[in-house]
C-alpha cells in the first residue's frame, strides 16, 4: 500500500513538470514584445517570434532556469502581456514559455511568490529586466 502511494506521488510530481529536464538541450532567456500576429511567442512553424533580445544561458544557468520553470503550479489567468520568455530547445522541439513577472506566471502557470522574485532577479542578472 505504501509502495503504491509513493509510486503515485512520483508520477504526479513528474506530470506536474512543465519541462522534462532530461529533454532540454539548451535554454535561452529573452525579452519579448508580443504582437497580435505573435501572441504565443511562436510562429506557425514553432519558431520563437516577438523576441527583442535573447541570451543563451550557460549550462548551470540553464539548469537553474528549468528548476524555476518547473516550480510553477496551476494554470493562472494573466491580463498583463509577457515581457520575457524562456526558450528551450528540447529533444521534442522548441518550447517557448512566456514569463509575466507582474502576474507571477511562467508558461501560463502560477509561480510561488518567492520564486517570482527569484525569476525576476534571475532575468535581471542576465541584463533583461529594467524597472520591474
Amino acid at each position: 500500500m505504501v509502495f503504491v502511494a509513493l509510486a503515485l506521488a512520483s508520477v504526479q510530481a513528474v506530470s506536474a513538470q512543465i519541462v522534462e529536464p532530461g529533454s532540454v538541450q539548451s535554454v535561452s532567456a529573452a525579452e519579448v514584445a508580443p504582437t497580435a500576429a505573435c501572441p504565443t511567442l511562436q510562429d506557425k512553424d514553432g519558431r520563437p517570434c516577438g523576441v527583442v533580445r535573447k541570451i543563451e544561458l550557460r549550462r548551470a544557468l540553464g539548469e537553474r532556469a528549468v528548476v524555476l520553470i518547473n516550480s510553477a503550479g496551476d494554470v493562472k489567468p494573466c491580463k498583463e502581456p509577457a515581457t520575457h520568455a524562456f526558450i528551450l530547445q528540447t529533444t521534442k522541439g522548441t518550447k517557448v514559455l512566456p514569463v509575466s513577472v507582474r502576474c507571477g506566471t511562467v508558461g501560463g502557470r502560477a509561480l510561488p511568490t518567492t520564486t517570482t522574485t527569484e525569476v525576476r532577479d534571475f532575468l535581471r542578472s542576465q541584463g533583461l529586466i529594467t524597472g520591474l
